[in-house]
């Protein structure tokens, strides 16, 4: 599937593919004046927060955006373990091309060789406020989503962010 590890995703053909592709909808997105919303992962083509960066730089459309996912871009247990520089860094690169957030946390799991679970936020390894923060430079007004959780998880899904905002002094309207 899509969201699974995939030799081809490694391949400089499936890079040029991609901008191709994306370059057809960025164009029908133009005649439209729509915007187009990627979402990315460490296991697609747009593998990394520079590998986003790029593509859309070589797709040349500012009617193509990704989704500011950051915890589909963590690689290794330290990153997760000191999230702040790795969150830091995922911003930089893909701030100033998303319009849109997630907001989720990270887990490590038990399992053999690295299992990395999403959470609740606040819940996880993250630095929420640093997350919560960087948003907020690129997009004040802008919205984040919560997904992938049992509805009885989203009320402390939601309360959590809010609280870690309010103690960071993110005013979250």
């Amino acid at each position: 599937g899509s969201y699974s590890p995939c030799r081809d995703n490694h391949l400089p053909e499936s890079r040029q593919r991609l901008i191709q592709s994306l370059r057809e909808v960025a164009d029908k997105a133009e005649a439209v004046d729509k915007i187009v919303v990627v979402e990315t992962h460490l296991l697609t083509i747009m593998d990394s927060p520079e590998t986003n960066a790029q593509v859309l730089e070589a797709v040349g459309s500012k009617r193509m955006k990704v989704v500011m996912d950051y915890v589909n871009h963590f690689q290794t247990l330290h990153q997760v373990y000191d999230s702040s520089p790795r969150l830091h860094h995922i911003f930089d690169c893909m701030g100033p091309i998303s319009t849109v957030g997630h907001c989720k946390d990270l887990m490590p799991s038990d399992g053999l060789v690295l299992h990395l679970d999403e959470a609740i936020p606040g819940d996880g390894e993250l630095d929420m406020a640093v997350a919560l923060k960087r948003w907020e430079e690129f997009y004040p007004d802008g919205y984040m989503l919560l997904e992938h959780l049992p509805d009885e998880k989203y009320p402390r899904a939601s309360a959590n962010p809010h609280d870690i905002a309010a103690a960071a002094g993110i005013d979250i309207h």
